[in-house]
């Protein structure tokens, strides 16, 4: 059985939710967590649209432009873009649909303004023409790349991989926020997941990976070593034996992830917490 990139973020988040998830009939009991996954996948087209855009809109920017000008030229479209990415999903009322709305168009505003700032920047640095800046500033990608492969048996579809001077690096998108230095474990080995597909699917070796924190527009590099590739395949047996042999994992309460978790009154509802 083909072990998801997914599955691994969910068992290192809890291995009991993973547990749930492959073995009780959760059919009609986790609508918050069909919700979320929404959502997410709302965020990551958009976020693909938005670039697309801005790469477009950067083709109308004067080298004279001042920050401001900069901003409102690669705007332009983004309130339709955001408009047109909400209506192929269902949402419980319009206040919820409003609610996300003005959530990502404040989101994209500010990278929006940063993104300007940073142009400007360059223009002035480097003298170099809009269309040259925009080949700096989003190098040649892949976005949402699905592999499949059967000797890993593993699959997974990475966020974006940035193609560097024929070099193959995996990027991860993430909305939460990043620890005070480097990531979070969870999230360095699904970057060690992604590379060893990659690397697979192209025949290629990957050294680094990055994960983009993006509520606070921040990119942090891994290192991909054998010490963690080591992690990932601990962890890719652990999984085997939850989903293969039905073992029950410990249970490791945390409360801060137990409260915000759609599979709380299920764990209490069929387990023994006492």
């Amino acid at each position: 059985m083909s072990i998801k990139v997914s599955s691994i973020t969910e068992y290192l988040y809890c291995p009991l939710k993973l547990y749930l998830k492959y073995h009780l009939d959760l059919e009609n009991n986790y609508n918050e967590e069909l919700k979320e996954i929404n959502h997410l996948k709302i965020i990551r087209n958009l976020k693909m649209d938005f670039q697309n855009m801005i790469k477009k809109n950067l083709w109308k920017v004067k080298n004279d432009m001042n920050v401001s000008e900069i901003s409102e030229i690669l705007f332009q479209d983004i309130p339709y873009i955001l408009k047109q990415s909400l209506e192929g999903y269902e949402f419980e009322n319009e206040t919820e649909k409003n609610l996300l709305y003005n959530e990502l168009e404040n989101d994209l505003k500010v990278e929006n303004t940063i993104l300007a700032l940073k142009i400007h920047r360059m223009l002035i640095k480097t003298k170099r023409d809009p269309a040259q800046i925009a080949e700096m500033i989003f190098p040649p990608a892949l976005q949402g790349y699905l592999i499949r492969d059967k000797n890993l048996e593993m699959s997974g579809a990475v966020d974006k991989i940035e193609i560097i001077d024929g070099k193959y690096y995996p990027i991860s998108r993430k909305s939460k926020n990043p620890p005070l230095r480097g990531i979070w474990d969870s999230d360095a080995i699904e970057i060690a997941a992604y590379s060893l597909l990659i690397e697979r699917e192209f025949d290629t070796e990957v050294l680094v990976g990055f994960v983009d924190y993006e509520n606070i527009g921040d990119r942090r590099p891994v290192i991909v070593d054998s010490e963690l590739k080591e992690g990932l395949f601990i962890v890719l047996d652990a999984i085997r034996e939850i989903i293969n042999q039905g073992e029950l994992p410990e249970v490791n309460i945390n409360p801060k992830k137990c409260e915000k978790c759609s599979f709380l009154e299920i764990c209490h509802q069929n387990l023994d917490f006492s």
